[in-house]
C-alpha cells in the first residue's frame, strides 16, 4: 500500500466519509483522488491510527434463560448463544461454534483430547463438535454432575 499520503489528506478523507457521511465518489472529487483510492486512504487512515473504530459491545449469550434452565433442570454450566433472526441452520452453527468455543474451553480440563474423551465416557458429554482446526469442543448437552457415578463407590451398576 502507497504511503506516499500526507495525514492531512488522510485526516480530510476520513473526515468527508465517516464524520460527514459522504460517499467514496464525493469524497475522491474533495480530496483530488481517484475513487478507486479512497478504499486505500481509508484503510492507511485507520493503519496509522488517524481512524480508531470502536463498536459497542455485544453479549452473544442469553444470560436470563441460562440461569433458568440452570435453575430449572438443576444444571452446573449452561451456555445459550443467540442468532440473529432468519439465520440458516448453517449460520447458526457457526455462531453458536464462534461464541460457544470460550464456555466450552472453561469446561475442559488442559483443553485436552483425553479430557474430551473421559468427560464423553463418563457421561458429561453426550455429543461433541470439533471445529475445522480441531481446537475447540462444543457441546451439545451437558448433564449435571450430580447424576454422574462416582469413582470408587461400591455398588455401582455396570
Amino acid at each position: 500500500m502507497s504511503t506516499h499520503y500526507s495525514d492531512k489528506q488522510l485526516r480530510l478523507a476520513a473526515r468527508l466519509y465517516y464524520l460527514d457521511g459522504l460517499g467514496q465518489i464525493e469524497v475522491a472529487k474533495l480530496v483530488k483522488v481517484s475513487q478507486a483510492k479512497i478504499s486505500r486512504l481509508l484503510a492507511l487512515a485507520r493503519e496509522r491510527g488517524i481512524v480508531r473504530i470502536s463498536v459497542a459491545e455485544y453479549e452473544p449469550r442469553d444470560d436470563y434463560l441460562e440461569r433458568r434452565l440452570r435453575q430449572g433442570f438443576g444444571l452446573h454450566s449452561v451456555a445459550v448463544i443467540k442468532t440473529v433472526d432468519h439465520a440458516t441452520v448453517e449460520d447458526a452453527r457457526r455462531l453458536i461454534g464462534h461464541f460457544g468455543s470460550p464456555f466450552v474451553a472453561s469446561l475442559i480440563p488442559a483443553n485436552s483430547i483425553a479430557a474430551i474423551a473421559a468427560a464423553i465416557r463418563g457421561g458429561l458429554l453426550k455429543s461433541v463438535v470439533i471445529d475445522e482446526a480441531g481446537a475447540t469442543a462444543l457441546l451439545t448437552e451437558i448433564r449435571p454432575r450430580s447424576v454422574l457415578p462416582r469413582s470408587g463407590k461400591k455398588g455401582r451398576s455396570k
